[in-house]
């Protein structure tokens, strides 16, 4: 019994000797991003590190790191097997923006290793087109990782399905570049590779750029320049829209040959059937006309045929007047005919004469205005037809001032037989200013008048008809040329 009790003591002193088992608390030590690069075929991400130096490592943790008030934040991608130095991270919207990457150790026990300091970013790509000017700003990040470590960056470009070529090398400190001489319409594409002092490269994204310009119009015409009122020129143009037309141009020269400006920009306007005004200097103003159409740089694109506005000149030389104007050669088929018109004071048009197209010149012979009632101030205007079509060119209106001249008749006899009843000048062009006077024998003015078409009747004062004898007219009149001119003679008042 009491070697029993001896025995039990013993062994409980023996288990009290061996040491209590205790779990495994030390994390293993923290692995290191090499680089980061994207994978420009798919956009993914490629990771690449050095390993932990703990033997008890039993996976990699891999994050992306998400920036937040207190500082970036992990967010657990997936583990890697400890014989793994690189992964794959399948996200594809490394195209879109900056991915900020961190990686930790993890052992047996569940120990995870510090993710921070060494995190790695992606380098994002984008690009700014400047269509006005015909260039690309290539703007990227800056490799985040290899801090002074960064020997600089190099840029590569293609266009359409050309290979990529290097573009540019760039500085450690530089986050863009301008690339000038764009061509329009055209496919661009570019990335960017930072460059590490032992020769490790990252890559990023592809970005590219479609260089859209919208094209001019397929047809453009400049119809007709005409003169519809005084000192205005208006311009009709139609263009057949198969792009998108920012707007127009109004371009103006003196002669063909000068250079042609911009007087007028507009946008596109709602339908393909156009008329715009310029107002022109004075009325000899010869100018040619052509319509540009814009881009959205306000760039001229295109420009239509030419018009030109047709100045009609006029002088007097005595007898008549002599007309000449210029020749509408801008017209695609030609001229017709030129339509040649004399304007009343009322406004209404009198076709004086049709002359073919190569004829500018006319002479109004005036020898058969006596009888007529014409006015001094002659006003015409010449129309140009286009051949085959029923458009036409309008010149400015010309004043040709012509001397009145006056012819008194001697007597007449006021007796009520319709017959020389009445007693006033044959006039040849009707002066600006005029005034009749008749005097009675005794120098006594009995009728008055400021009218050329009223003539005496030979009531005096309504009174009664004058009595048969000799009267004196005297006549004032103006020349719309100014001259200014009087008259004064002898009539005889007779009843046969």
């Amino acid at each position: 019994m009491q070697t029993r009790i001896t025995s039990y003591i013993f062994l409980m002193l023996i288990f009290q000797q061996i040491p209590a088992y205790t779990q495994d608390s030390t994390p293993p030590l923290k692995p290191n991003i090499k680089y980061v690069s994207i994978d420009t075929a798919t956009n993914n991400v490629e990771i690449f590190w050095t390993p932990s130096s703990s033997n008890d490592v039993k996976y990699y943790n891999l994050y992306f790191e998400v920036n937040t008030v207190n500082g970036p934040e992990g967010v657990f991608i997936d583990t890697a097997n400890r014989n793994q130095t690189s992964y794959t991270h399948e996200i594809g919207n490394a195209g879109y923006k900056s991915l900020l990457y961190s990686i930790s150790a993890e052992d047996s026990s569940g120990n995870e290793s510090l993710r921070k300091p060494g995190l790695h970013s992606t380098i994002y790509t984008t690009l700014k087109y400047d269509s006005c000017l015909n260039n690309i700003r290539i703007s990227w990040n800056k490799y985040i990782g290899w801090e002074g470590k960064v020997s600089g960056y190099v840029i590569y470009k293609k266009t359409a399905n050309d290979p990529f070529t290097i573009l540019a090398g760039m500085s450690s400190t530089d986050s863009f570049y301008v690339h000038y001489g764009i061509s329009e319409n055209s496919n661009y594409a570019y990335y960017v590779e930072a460059i590490k002092n032992d020769g490790l490269i990252s890559r990023s994204n592809i970005a590219k750029k479609y260089t859209y310009m919208p094209g001019p119009p397929e047809e453009l015409v400049l119809d007709v320049v005409t003169i519809p009122v005084e000192n205005t020129a208006e311009i009709l143009f139609h263009y057949t829209d198969t792009s998108s037309v920012y707007g127009f141009s109004l371009l103006r020269s003196s002669s063909k040959t000068a250079d042609f400006e911009s007087v007028y920009q507009f946008f596109a306007p709602d339908k393909n059937d156009y008329i715009l005004s310029n107002s022109l200097i004075t009325r000899n103003d010869t100018f040619y006309y052509k319509i540009g159409s814009l881009n959205s740089c306000r760039k001229v694109t295109k420009e239509s045929n030419l018009g030109v506005n047709i100045v009609l000149s006029g002088i007097n030389n005595g007898t008549n007047n002599i007309l000449s104007w210029n020749n509408y050669i801008e017209w695609d088929t030609g001229v017709e005919e030129y339509q040649l018109f004399r304007v009343t004071e009322s406004g209404d048009l009198i076709l004086l004469v049709s002359l073919d197209q190569n004829t500018t010149n006319y002479t109004d012979v005036l020898s058969e205005a006596w009888q007529s009632s014409l006015s001094g101030k002659m006003i015409y205007l010449i129309k140009a037809k286009k051949n085959g079509e029923d458009i036409f060119s309008v010149s400015n209106s010309v004043v040709v001032e012509v001397t009145t001249d006056l012819y008194m008749p001697n007597a007449f006899t006021p007796n009520g037989d319709q017959k020389n009843d009445v007693f006033m000048p044959v006039i040849r062009f009707a002066p600006a200013k005029y005034t009749m006077i008749i005097y009675d024998r005794s120098g006594f003015p009995i009728f008055q008048t400021n009218n050329i078409e009223l003539g005496w009747d030979g009531m005096i004062n309504g009174n009664g008809l004058a009595p048969q004898g000799v009267y004196i007219y005297h006549i004032q009149y103006t020349s719309f040329n100014g001259s200014k001119k009087s008259k004064t003679g002898n009539f005889t008042v007779f009843y046969p």
